[in-house]
């Protein structure tokens, strides 16, 4: 019952972050390599030029959550509808919804930091509203992003997220096979 209730709840930035187990509590830094290591003509001498990694480091720290539920034997013995079964999914849900709260307060209090127009992933201004071409003009933005060496990234978008506000709208954009940007059928 208490998987089922954490289970209910949306777990999306699961497709979004990773996770990696932690031993302790104590601030701890988490590295993803960087580097040019793209290859090089070699020579006719035969010497083959020596790549260069670096690191960009990110800290993180974790924290306990929790809440106790405390059922006295009378309240078990004369829940005569049944009721407190629910109270292990209750228990799941409010689990899930702990993680989604932290997960996505963080994430976006960090957006000025990792969306940046220097890092080639925002877009503001009129054209970023989301519509056919609003999702376009990301499309491009995004496929256009290179590493530190002004290399493409070669990645392809995945997912798209939205607030609830515009679920309905992306839905429509990223299942309709055609659409109308207002301008009379011809078919």
């Amino acid at each position: 019952f208490l998987m089922d209730g954490f289970n209910a709840v949306d777990s999306s930035w699961r497709q979004i972050a990773s996770r990696r187990p932690v031993s302790d509590f104590k601030e701890f830094s988490t590295y993803r390599l960087t580097g040019d290591l793209t290859y090089k003509k070699v020579p006719p001498g035969g010497e083959i030029e020596h790549g260069i990694l670096g690191d960009e480091s990110y800290t993180n720290k974790v924290d306990t959550y929790g809440r106790i539920l405390t059922l006295s034997r009378t309240d078990v013995i004369n829940d005569d509808l049944g009721a407190l079964t629910a109270a292990p999914k209750k228990l799941g849900r409010g689990a899930a919804l702990a993680l989604n709260k932290v997960f996505w307060t963080e994430f976006l209090s960090d957006l000025n930091t990792f969306f940046a127009t220097g890092h080639g992933n925002l877009s503001t201004g009129g054209g970023s509203v989301l519509s056919s071409d609003g999702l376009k003009a990301a499309s491009l933005l995004f496929g256009k992003q290179t590493d530190e060496e002004g290399e493409p990234l070669g990645l392809v978008a995945k997912y798209l997220v939205v607030p609830p506000e515009l679920e309905v709208t992306a839905d429509t954009l990223m299942t309709s096979i055609q659409v109308n940007t207002g301008g009379a059928s011809t078919e």
